[in-house]
């Protein structure tokens, strides 16, 4: 199917196993598809990083909240890494890098000293990323969608969205790791073309932290403000005035590659270390949901201005109900699970909870 130039695709769905939704992926991305960029892969990426932005009412995603993952993955890759993404000859630069380059023109005050893509100011986001999206919105929608057959998401670029088969939705979820390493093999491979070996070292890493944040100050702040003032896993009491204490990711980064309160905590240097990259125990969730109703209730109140839109943004398709079922898939994907502290709190619905919440 020749997508690239559809103006919309609403394939009606068929019904596909897990076996039917690899096959269709392998072949999007394998070597037996002609490409010239690597945006497919990119695009890829940012479907699977935003999985759990998906309004689960009717399965739908905006464009911009894709190419938002989109732009920070190729600024971060193209600014701090210099990774071609295009194949050929002749020094070609793929349209992408084009724009970041006309981008750092306009403003060279961000590259005398790399500045990673969430510290730049948010207005210089949001004019890169409708510069992009609008390339995106283009080219790689439609395309992808035709190399899926029209199975994996259905799209309307007058919307501005795409609607992810709901089936498939529900294996990229179960599957999502497997996904992610079947699409890095390819894109690595593709970019071995288009590079020389010194840009190549460590690619995998580059790829997977190409939208990892650098600076969590803003949650930290908010999450302070808002009366954490303990350890959520060991109860130790954190100062107030402390600039670095640890912002956790509850469910790992490595697994929900986003940056949203409902899945942030602060803790101490022990209890960061030592989780690391593991699962913490469901008592965790549980309590992490009950501080999330709590901060919602808060936040309706009309009154309340500071980081109101900080919660709405964060909160939006948020349900207590998706937060286990991105656990339960955390736990399939073969994530340690079942890390708690030494000083690990029993009852969840003791006082000494309250004190940290």
């Amino acid at each position: 199917m020749q997508g690239w130039n559809l103006s919309e695709g609403f394939k009606p769905f068929n019904d596909l196993d897990d076996l039917a939704v690899i096959s269709l992926v392998n072949k999007a991305l394998g070597s037996g598809v002609a490409r010239t960029t690597s945006y497919k892969f990119g695009f890829f990426k940012s479907l699977l990083d935003n999985l759990f932005n998906v309004d689960e009412k009717d399965h739908s995603l905006s464009f911009n909240t894709i190419f938002t993952t989109f732009s920070e993955t190729y600024y971060n890759l193209i600014v701090k890494w210099n990774i071609s993404q295009i194949s050929g000859k002749n020094n070609s630069v793929s349209s992408v890098r084009k724009i970041i380059d006309a981008f750092i023109l306009k403003y060279p005050e961000i590259n005398v000293e790399f500045i990673p893509f969430d510290s730049l100011k948010s207005s210089l986001q949001v004019e890169l990323i409708k510069k992009i999206e609008s390339e995106g919105k283009k080219y790689v929608i439609g395309a992808f969608y035709g190399d899926t057959e029209g199975q994996l998401y259905q799209f309307s670029k007058k919307e501005h969205k795409i609607w992810i088969n709901p089936g498939v939705y529900r294996i990229l979820m179960r599957l999502k790791n497997t996904f992610e390493k079947m699409n890095y093999f390819e894109w690595m491979k593709f970019l071995e073309k288009c590079n020389d070996d010194d840009k190549l070292n460590s690619l995998s890493n580059k790829i997977d932290n190409s939208t990892k944040r650098s600076n969590l100050n803003l949650y930290r702040n908010f999450l302070l403000l808002n009366g954490q003032h303990r350890c959520a896993y060991c109860g130790k009491e954190i100062s107030r005035l402390e600039n670095n204490t640890p912002v956790d990711h509850i469910i790992p980064w490595s697994f929900v590659k986003d940056d949203r309160l409902w899945n942030l905590t602060l803790t101490c240097q022990t209890c960061n270390s030592k989780k690391s990259n593991k699962l913490p125990l469901r008592d965790y969730i549980i309590i992490t949901e009950k501080r999330n109703d709590i901060i919602l209730l808060k936040y309706e109140n009309k009154d309340l201005v500071e980081n109101k839109e900080l919660v709405k943004k964060d909160f939006k398709n948020y349900t207590n109900k998706k937060y286990d079922n991105i656990y339960d898939s955390a736990i399939f994907n073969g994530l340690d699970r079942d890390w708690h502290s030494s000083k690990y709190i029993n009852s969840i619905n003791s006082e000494e909870w309250q004190k940290i919440f």
